[in-house]
């Protein structure tokens, strides 16, 4: 009976042990809001590329919102390449470089003035979070502050749009980044 116990409770431990969620990434002790920027502007001043995937939520002004798979690859200081499909299906595809804005929308007229007006505020998220990259964290008018488990940094702009990045604390990770318009709504995520 023991043994059979035993066996049971290895059976269990091994079992429940691969259940355990883990990120991977590095834990830090908690540290002030300017120590924390410190770090993530000499982390950022190293990226040369980023790619991810990416979920997608465009939200109309009548609060209507419908989400897409994407993907996003940027080279700062001024490239973002933003992808979005649904089901599988491309739905957009905007690059933004130094020579332009392009985008490739669907055929329906309808979905079509949404996704250019989507873009639009995209171009803009594109543009400024490539050219903030890489100074984002160390750009003299960042403020910080503490919200729980997260900080959050603000960088704002001279048309009064700001971007803001929600940092995890424990891992010191960026999660995300939004672009605000001037009156705090959200214009992209």
């Amino acid at each position: 009976m023991s043994r059979c116990a035993a066996f049971f409770s290895g059976l269990l431990l091994t079992l429940t042990a691969g259940c355990v969620p883990r990120d991977g990434l590095p834990t830090h002790p908690r540290m002030s809001v300017d120590e924390t920027r410190r770090i993530l502007a000499r982390r950022a001043e190293s990226v040369k590329t980023i790619s991810s995937q990416a979920t997608i939520t465009l939200t109309r002004p009548d609060g209507e919102s419908i989400r897409f798979d994407g993907a996003i690859a940027l080279r700062p200081p001024d490239r973002s390449r933003l992808r979005a499909w649904k089901f599988g299906q491309a739905v957009f595809d905007l690059t933004v470089t130094p020579d332009g804005v392009w985008i490739i929308a669907p055929d329906d007229p309808k979905h079509r003035q949404d996704i250019r007006r989507a873009g639009a505020t995209a171009a803009d998220f594109g543009r400024t979070f490539s050219s903030l990259l890489g100074s984002f964290f160390s750009s003299a008018d960042l403020t910080g502050a503490e919200h729980g488990d997260m900080m959050r940094f603000t960088h704002k702009s001279g048309n009064g749009a700001a971007l803001t990045c929600e940092v995890d604390r424990r891992t010191l990770t960026p999660r995300r980044y939004r672009l605000l318009d001037d009156g705090s709504k959200r214009g992209f995520t």
